[in-house]
């Protein structure tokens, strides 16, 4: 489910209209990403309200493990841009990494709102109910994401210790 970060690479390619945008999405599917990083952190400066821009510069912090300026470069983009569902996705998965989970889960049914039949928001959301302790909404959502994609073993893994948790070995 999660290979969709993956496929953000030739979507930030489509999105980007303005020449260095251009120059930094090439210089990531070519991968290079030290030269994308300091394009893109020339364009933040230029561009700092720009949600295009600051998607990629968040999107790309992320990957380089700099989650604390991925968390907000991404929460400047969907305060610019609250509609942006790539963003918003990668703002809450790093929220997540940060332990920042009440907020992951808040940004998780936001993406749902929008979006209510995305396995991969179920996911997010299922991840962020049991680390709260919410182990009967975690179950519900995960149960979602498998009557949807029945191919996912660590989704079943988690549902099978979920299901535990809430004194429903049986179904395990």
């Amino acid at each position: 489910i999660f290979s969709g970060r993956l496929m953000l690479m030739p979507k930030m390619r489509a999105r980007a209209t303005r020449p260095d945008l251009v120059q930094a999405a090439d210089a990531l599917l070519m991968g290079r990403p030290a030269d994308a990083y300091w394009l893109l952190r020339d364009s933040v400066a230029h561009f700092p309200s720009d949600p295009v821009t600051l998607w990629m510069a968040g999107d790309l912090s992320s990957r380089a493990g700099r989650n604390d300026e991925a968390a907000a470069l991404l929460g400047r983009c969907i305060g610019v841009a609250p509609n942006f569902t790539s963003a918003r996705y990668g703002y809450a998965l790093v929220l997540t990494w940060l332990e920042r989970i009440p907020e992951a889960l808040e940004q998780a049914d936001c993406l749902l709102r929008t979006e209510p039949e995305n396995p991969m928001f179920h996911q997010l959301r299922a991840s962020s109910c049991k680390r709260l302790g919410d182990e009967a909404e975690a179950a519900r959502s995960y149960e979602f994401v498998l009557s949807r994609r029945p191919d996912q073993a660590l989704t079943w893994m988690s549902y099978g210790h979920t299901l535990k948790a809430i004194g429903r070995q049986g179904a395990a």
